[in-house]
């Protein structure tokens, strides 16, 4: 397999053209994304409004700095689903939902190489489309 760098074709590509976006992945990729769990809050219903207006935490608690400082208003709830075990009979079981608070951590790395080209970190209910 050769790879059409700069006009040159090359049997490999070098290192730092992976991390300069100079490297296209003709051999494939692989995507994958991961749910990172994050302390749950015990907010108010005010609080909780406040957050999803987008408002930081130093708005929603300016008296209170320390609390302020220890509240993550970026986490969103998301749901993750997981598929239950066949039944003795053998019959299949429902998919189970499970709720989950914190952020998605989404990478894309090279198939052939193993190298990291992009990595993400969402909220847990951001859309798994296209992370661009």
């Amino acid at each position: 397999m050769h790879y059409f760098i700069h006009g040159k074709t090359r049997a490999y590509p070098r290192a730092s053209e992976f991390f300069t976006g100079d490297y296209l992945a003709m051999g494939g990729q692989i995507v994958d994304a991961t749910l990172v769990a994050a302390p749950k809050q015990r907010n108010t219903d005010a609080e909780k409004a406040a957050i999803k207006e987008g408002k930081t935490a130093a708005e929603i608690w300016p008296d209170e700095p320390a609390r302020a400082a220890q509240k993550d208003v970026d986490a969103r709830w998301t749901l993750k689903f997981g598929k239950g075990r066949p039944a003795a009979n053998g019959k299949p079981q429902i998919d189970i939902a499970i709720p989950s608070f914190g952020y998605k951590s989404s990478i894309s790395i090279c198939r052939a190489f193993g190298f990291i080209r992009k990595g993400k970190v969402t909220d847990g209910a951001k859309f798994d489309g296209r992370a661009a």
